[in-house]
């Protein structure tokens, strides 16, 4: 009697080859071992939500779609390093100072300021507080409540 080997892999409508129950994408998991020269366990232990399995199936996955995952991987790396570019462009920066300019010079008033928190410690001011209606041993046993590790 035949029998059917479960894949971890799944392939969106758009073609996108994702790890089922996991919400990552093969690529990511692909990516870190290229990267960083991961094996499996290092991976693991970088994402624990993927198991041994997943992993090993993207890596299934991957070498036998090398060739392509390998294009799209770098047609998205050449992607990223054209928007920097651009993003770092001069004849780009030269044109907003010349609406700045232009703009001053018709009167209106052109203010370029830093959004959000000037530092990491005003950040956490904003999002500092009381968590109500927690557990009393919230303080103490956070992990626990978060992560699922015995209480302390």
């Amino acid at each position: 009697m035949p029998t059917t080997v479960t894949s971890h892999i799944e392939i969106d409508d758009a073609g996108v080859a994702w790890i089922i129950g996991a919400n990552t994408k093969v690529v990511e998991v692909v990516r870190d071992k290229l990267a960083h020269g991961w094996g499996p366990e290092e991976i693991h232990r970088e994402h624990p939500h993927l198991s041994l399995a997943q992993i090993h199936s993207a890596f299934a996955y991957y070498y036998e779609n090398q060739e392509k995952m390998d294009g799209e991987i770098d047609r998205r790396e050449h992607e990223a390093e054209e928007i920097a570019r651009q993003a770092a462009d001069p004849a780009l920066r030269r044109k907003l100072l010349d609406l700045k300019k232009q703009l001053s010079a018709e009167g209106t008033e052109v203010r370029v300021e830093p959004r959000g928190p000037k530092t990491l410690a005003e950040h956490f001011k904003g999002v500092i507080g009381t968590v109500h209606g927690g557990p009393p041993d919230w303080a103490k046993n956070h992990d626990h409540y978060i992560h699922g590790t015995p209480k302390k």
